[in-house]
């Protein structure tokens, strides 16, 4: 017997199985009774005929998809991973050059804490009285022209960041050229719900 008979008949007995499995199903559901009229039956043995051609569509879709993903994603999602164990490696290496740099943000998360947090408050105690604004967006919309200010410094050709480290420190330590996460190809879940439908 040779390897094509073999998946004929493993395909035969799979699709046996499934109609089987969905006849099941419909006696269960339609709850067939002795003395069913004619055209129950045939109503019913089209609808049998449909949701297996529905499995069937759904399978291949599926089994195409995998595909998809073997031969056109995991290649990429492999990339990705390896350009994120390289710069996380790269960033552990780097640590006794950076550990200045990471000291100093610390310090600056530690010593701005009881402003976030008394911003924090006073924003609940403006809610509390529909105020209409937040005290924290006010703060944030300050920081953000002060670093369009930063960035305007440093386009004109100074050089230098009067907010930020200079750029060869955020190259060192911080950044990464890691793209995007890559997106797999979409699932076929219309025939996934169809099918589930069908057997209602």
């Amino acid at each position: 017997m040779d390897v094509f008979s073999q998946y004929k008949i493993i395909f035969f007995l799979s699709s046996v199985l499934v109609i089987t499995t969905i006849i099941g199903e419909f006696s269960r559901i339609e709850t067939i009774k002795e003395g069913m009229g004619f055209g129950g039956l045939i109503t019913m043995f089209i609808k049998l005929v449909i949701c297996s051609g529905q499995f069937f569509i759904m399978i291949f879709r599926i089994i195409l998809w995998l595909i998809q993903c073997a031969i056109m994603w995991i290649p990429l999602l492999i990339g990705w991973l390896l350009q994120y164990i390289i710069c996380a490696f790269q960033k552990l290496i780097n640590i006794p050059n950076c550990f200045l740099w990471y000291m100093l943000e610390i310090m600056g998360k530690v010593i701005y804490l009881p402003f976030r947090l008394t911003f924090y408050v006073l924003d609940l105690l403006l809610a509390g009285v529909d105020a209409g604004f937040s005290i924290q967006d006010i703060v944030n919309r300050v920081w953000w022209f002060i670093d369009d200010i930063d960035h305007m410094i440093y386009d004109s050709g100074a050089g230098f960041h009067i907010l930020h480290y200079p750029n060869d420190v955020i190259k060192r330590c911080y950044s990464c050229k890691v793209g995007k996460f890559p997106k797999p190809p979409p699932f076929p879940m219309k025939s996934v719900t169809g099918f589930t439908k069908c057997i209602k």
